[in-house]
């Protein structure tokens, strides 16, 4: 009975009934349509913020110490400390927050005297870095050891020739753009840096080849990169990191 007074009202009013049906479609299709695209520009907006770099810096307590007379400030002077290579790993292993950490690279700064064969010598920033770096303490979600360095944290980057590789990289090495043109060099080309301790004085001189020449627009077009493994044993710091 009520089947038949049901199929009756639908019979007569069957406009009605296609226009609720369609505004029923038409709601589930918008709403449908709006989750989407909120869930895409999520992504879509981070993966842009990922192209301008690192959002977090980590950099070890240190202590300044100001110097002067009564009345006369001269500045101050920090103490340089170092973070362990060995505790880098803890910062993908942060408590609710693993998943969001997507890459990290950690830096050993050093001014050396680069110098080509024939050139004069130039003061230059030297930088020890990941490229790309296993970190066995992590697996991806293939099961293989998770890896990070530059390559993943500075997509921004634009490289002429290759990058470095961590794993038997030897003595391959990234210049800026502004080191490239100051010493005359271009992918292939190899020249020698010189560090000096300054608290044994201590020189170290190694010669190294340009894989790769960078030019970000930032401070990087300024620098040299090496892997970190050739940065610490030129300025004798084995382990540490800034």
């Amino acid at each position: 009975m009520f089947t038949r007074i049901l199929g009756k009202s639908i019979a007569r009013r069957k406009q009605r009934v296609a226009i609720a049906i369609i505004a029923v479609v038409m709601g589930a299709a918008i709403a449908s349509a709006l989750l989407t695209t909120s869930m895409a520009m999520n992504d879509k907006i981070g993966e842009e913020f990922r192209k301008f770099g690192a959002n977090i810096v980590v950099i070890p307590k240190s202590e300044t110490i100001e110097v002067g007379l009564p009345g006369i400030a001269f500045g101050s002077v920090t103490e340089q400390r170092y973070i362990n290579e060995s505790d880098l790993w803890k910062i993908k292993g942060i408590a609710n927050w693993s998943a969001n950490v997507l890459g990290y690279a950690p830096f050993l700064y050093q001014v050396v005297q680069a110098n080509t064969s024939g050139g004069s010598p130039q003061n230059v920033v030297l930088a020890g870095t990941y490229f790309d770096r296993e970190v066995p303490e992590f697996k991806d979600a293939l099961g293989d050891n998770w890896r990070t360095g530059i390559i993943k944290i500075a997509p921004y980057w634009d490289i002429e020739g290759e990058w470095v590789q961590d794993e038997g990289g030897g003595n391959g090495s990234i210049v800026g753009t502004a080191v490239a043109q100051a010493l005359d060099l271009s992918v292939g080309s190899t020249y020698t840096v010189k560090y000096v301790n300054p608290d044994t004085q201590n020189a170290t001189a190694r010669e190294l080849t340009v894989s790769g020449i960078v030019a970000s627009g930032g401070s990087e077009d300024s620098q040299i990169f090496v892997s970190m493994d050739v940065a610490q044993a030129i300025s004798e710091r084995p382990g540490k990191v800034h």
